[in-house]
């Protein structure tokens, strides 16, 4: 993915953002930012504070300076295959320590993680845990 797509991407998550804050049955303190490949690229760009959590898969999150750039407020879980063909396992450098706030490489898993039994496992605790009532 080329950096420049970064700016059109984080335009598009923000229009989606104002959308879903147009629905008045979703419980907007409770929304989370998943990305994944250059999703997660994206999400790991976006500097905004409207989300309760944001969740990275498959990314190292370079266009990011290595970390992301949400506010240091919001709980972030970055996800990487160790055999990752585009990253060779090498995560986003989690800074933060809110709310379970981790980077995890997974043993044995590449750069899908969608039906990763770890993977999910892992996105399961880390929601549980952020959007606790």
């Amino acid at each position: 993915m080329k950096k420049l797509r970064i700016p059109l991407r984080n335009s598009e998550l923000r229009y989606a953002r104002r959308q879903l804050k147009r629905l008045d049955w979703i419980d907007q303190s409770r929304i989370v930012l998943l990305g994944f490949s250059e999703g997660a690229q994206t999400a790991a760009a976006y500097s905004g504070d409207e989300f309760a959590a944001i969740v990275l898969m498959g990314t190292n999150c370079r266009f990011s300076g290595g970390s992301p750039k949400a506010a240091s407020s919001i709980a972030v879980l970055s996800l990487m295959g160790k055999n990752d063909r585009y990253y060779e396992g090498l995560g986003c450098r989690i800074k933060r320590t809110v709310s379970g706030s981790k980077s995890r490489v997974i043993d044995g898993a590449g750069h899908n993680l969608r039906n990763n039994k770890e993977a999910v496992s892992e996105i399961r605790k880390f929601l549980q845990y952020v959007l606790r009532d």
